[in-house]
Order: C-alpha cells, then structure tokens, then sequence
C-alpha cells in the first residue's frame, strides 16, 4: 500500500487535519494512546474499554516498544523507506517474547495484524518521518 502525499498534504492542510496532528504530537490532559484511538476511532472503544483489555492493550505495547522495536536504545532510526520497511518487517515478523514468555509466537501474523493500531503507533513515535498511526481497523466481509 502506498499513501496518497497528494491526499497527505492536503489533510495536513486544513484545519481538521492540523488539529489532529497537533493532539498526536502534543496530547492534551494526559490522553493516552489508546484514548486518542478511542476519540477519533469510537468503533474500538465499543471492543476494548473495559480494564482487562486496556490493561492488555498496554502490556502488549510496552513489551513491543521494549523488545521488537526499541530494543537497543542508541539504535539509529531509519534513514531511508528502505530501512523503515525492514523495521515494519522486523517487529512484524519476529513474534513477541517477554521474559521466556511467549506473548506472539513468530509468524502468528493474524495476531500481529490484530495489534497493527498499537504497533503503528510505537513505531510513529520511533520515526514520525516514516511510520503514521493507522486507528482505522478494517472489516474484512466473506
């Protein structure tokens, strides 16, 4: 997939766009992650607002930032698409493991894709200039 710059700037153009931007750049009240993805995405906020799942949601994503994508702190953040594809790979692929637990089997991509929300975000906040947060879950129909 590739995203439409054209459709980009224009949205970061306009006020509705800029606003957004900012509350991500700039949460206002302590809003967490998951209450921006609940504001702008409500649909989600009906499947995980419940304790037991934000607790989860909020396990899986620190053990994600800690292990699949900031492992190594003076890691050096993709410089080009090149490398930023090969980091999406990367957390994608490897699976998650938290202290000999194994919280994502590798290759379990069903359950990866089910994290994109979360694992999107950590990675917009490793490098704005390649990865965006994608809150949007999409509804596949047989």
């Amino acid at each position: 997939m590739k995203f439409n710059q054209y459709t980009w700037n224009l949205y970061k153009q306009s006020s509705d766009g800029q606003k957004a931007i900012k509350e991500f750049e700039e949460p206002s009240n302590n809003d967490t992650m998951m209450d921006l993805v609940f504001k702008y995405n409500p649909r989600m906020k009906l499947w995980f607002n419940d304790d037991k799942s934000r607790l989860s949601i909020s396990n899986i994503s620190e053990s994600l930032w800690c292990y699949n994508i900031c492992e190594f702190p003076d890691e050096e953040r993709p410089n080009t698409l090149e490398e930023a594809k090969e980091k999406y790979e990367d957390v994608l692929f490897r699976g998650l493991t938290d202290n000999d637990e194994v919280l994502i089997p590798v290759n379990d991509y069903e359950m990866m894709l089910n994290s994109i929300t979360w694992t999107s975000f950590l990675l917009y906040y490793f490098a704005p200039e390649f990865f965006f947060p994608n809150i949007f879950i999409p509804q596949i129909r047989n």
